[in-house]
C-alpha cells in the first residue's frame, strides 16, 4: 500500500522532528502508529496520552497545548453525536493524515451548507477545525450502515463509491494503522473494551445498529409529533400567538411580526402535539432564543442552521429536506427535545440534562452523570434555564 500519502512527510522525517517534544510514553504509541511489532511497555500511558500520541501522529504537530485542546474538543463532539472516542480519533486522525482531500461526507454536508445560505467557496475547513460536520456526519452514515468498514468506506468515497476512489488505499491505511495502535494500547491495558463484542458497531465484523451508544433507556420512546406538515398552512391557529409573538420581537427588533407570528404559531403546534405537559412551548422558546435569538436564516461557524441550529447531518438523520425552512427546522428542534425528557425524565436533574443534551449530546451528559465540564455546556444551560425563568413568570 502508498503510505505515507503522497506530500506528506515520510514516516522516518516527520518521526525524528517530534520526538524531542514526546515523552516516554507518547514516544511508545507512536512507534506502535509506525511498527506496531515493535512497541513495547504501553502500560505507564493513560488514555489520554495514547489520544495525544495519535493526534500528534495524524496531525505532525507535538505542541502539547495544541493537542490536549485538539482532544478535548473532540471527546466534547463524539459524545455530542454519540460516536465512541476511538472510532472518532481514528477518523479524524486518518483525514489529518492524508490532508490534501476532503472526505466525502463532510464534502457533501458543506455543499448542503452552501447551497441552503446561497454561498459558493473555494476551500473547505481542515477535519480537525470541522469536527461538527465530520462527526454528525459520520453518525448520520452509521446509522444507516450494518458493519464499520462500510461506514469508513461510504464516509470518503461516498454512498456510491464514486469519491475519492484513487485516496481510498492510503486513508483506509491510515485509518487502520490508529485503530490498530489503539487496539494494541487497550490489550495491553488489559482493559477490554466494547470493540471485542461482536454485537458492538465498531467491532469490524459487526452486523448491528449503533443503539448501544445512546443514553437512557430509549427502547420504547416514538415521538408523539405528526410527520413534518407540507407547510406553514397546514398549521392550526393558537389563541396565544400573540403574546408569543411579542416576546419575539421584543428579544429581537430585526424580526418581521409576519415571522414573529409564524414562529409562535410552529412552537405551539408541535408542542401540543407533543403534549403541552411533556414539552412546554416556553422551553423551546428558550432554546431557540438561546441558539439563534429567533433569526431564521441563522449560521454558526461550524454549520448549524436556522432557528434551532440543526447541523445538516442531522436534519437528513431526522428527514429533514430544508433545515433553512421554520416549519422543517422547528420540528427537528421540538422532536430532539421531546426525546431528551423521555431519556431523562426519571431524573431529579432532568430540565439540565436535556439542556446540556441538546447542546452537548446526551453521550457527554451520561458520561459525566449530569452537566459535562465544558464551558459552553455550562453557560448555554445557564442562560437557557435564565430566559425560561424569564419566560414562566
Amino acid at each position: 500500500m502508498k503510505y505515507p500519502a503522497a506530500g506528506m512527510k515520510s514516516s522516518g522525517e516527520w518521526f525524528r522532528a517530534v520526538v524531542r517534544g514526546l515523552s516516554a510514553g507518547l514516544l511508545l504509541l507512536c512507534v506502535t502508529l509506525m511498527n506496531p511489532a515493535s512497541a513495547q511497555a504501553k502500560q505507564e500511558m493513560s488514555a489520554e496520552e495514547a489520544y495525544r500520541a495519535v493526534l500528534s501522529w495524524a496531525t505532525q504537530n507535538n505542541n502539547k497545548a495544541y493537542l490536549d485542546e485538539l482532544y478535548l474538543q473532540i471527546e466534547s463532539a463524539a459524545s455530542r453525536y454519540r460516536i465512541p472516542p476511538e472510532l472518532a480519533l481514528a477518523v479524524i486522525g486518518a483525514e489529518a493524515r492524508y490532508g490534501q482531500r476532503i472526505s466525502y461526507a463532510r464534502y457533501d454536508s458543506w455543499q448542503l451548507y452552501d447551497k441552503t445560505t446561497g454561498q459558493t467557496r473555494d476551500k473547505y475547513p481542515e477535519v480537525t477545525d470541522d469536527l461538527h460536520t465530520m462527526l454528525s456526519e459520520l453518525r448520520y452514515i452509521m446509522s444507516r450502515s450494518k458493519t464499520m468498514d462500510q461506514a469508513i468506506r461510504e464516509y470518503w468515497c461516498g454512498p456510491n463509491n464514486d469519491f475519492n476512489q484513487d485516496s481510498y488505499e492510503q486513508f483506509s491505511t491510515a485509518f487502520a494503522k490508529i485503530w490498530n495502535a489503539l487496539e494494541e494500547y487497550a490489550k495491553d491495558r488489559k482493559q477490554p473494551t466494547q470493540r471485542q463484542d461482536p454485537g458492538d458497531f465498531t467491532y469490524k465484523g459487526a452486523q448491528t445498529s449503533w443503539e448501544h451508544l445512546e443514553g437512557g433507556n430509549m427502547k420504547n420512546w416514538k415521538s408523539k409529533l405528526d410527520p413534518i406538515p407540507h407547510s406553514y398552512s397546514d398549521l392550526k391557529i393558537y389563541k396565544e400567538e400573540a403574546a408569543y409573538a411579542s416576546v419575539i420581537r421584543k428579544m429581537n427588533k430585526n424580526v418581521t411580526q409576519a415571522d414573529a407570528d409564524m414562529i409562535a404559531r410552529i412552537i405551539l403546534n408541535y408542542c401540543d402535539q407533543a403534549d403541552v405537559n411533556t414539552v412546554d412551548p416556553r422551553l423551546i422558546m428558550s432554546i431557540v432564543a438561546a441558539e439563534s435569538r429567533f433569526n431564521k436564516n441563522a449560521r454558526s461557524r461550524v454549520g448549524a442552521l436556522g432557528l434551532g441550529q440543526l447541523m445538516p447531518a442531522t436534519a437528513k438523520g431526522m428527514g429533514i429536506n430544508d433545515p433553512m425552512d421554520p416549519v422543517q427546522n422547528l420540528w427537528g428542534c421540538v422532536r430532539y427535545v421531546e426525546r431528551e425528557i423521555h431519556r431523562w425524565a426519571d431524573h431529579p436533574d432532568a430540565l439540565d440534562r436535556v439542556l446540556a443534551s441538546y447542546n452537548a449530546g446526551p453521550g457527554a451528559v451520561q458520561k459525566y452523570n449530569g452537566i459535562p465540564p465544558y464551558k459552553e455546556t455550562q453557560s448555554y444551560v445557564r442562560i437557557v434555564k435564565r430566559y425560561y425563568a424569564d419566560f414562566t413568570n
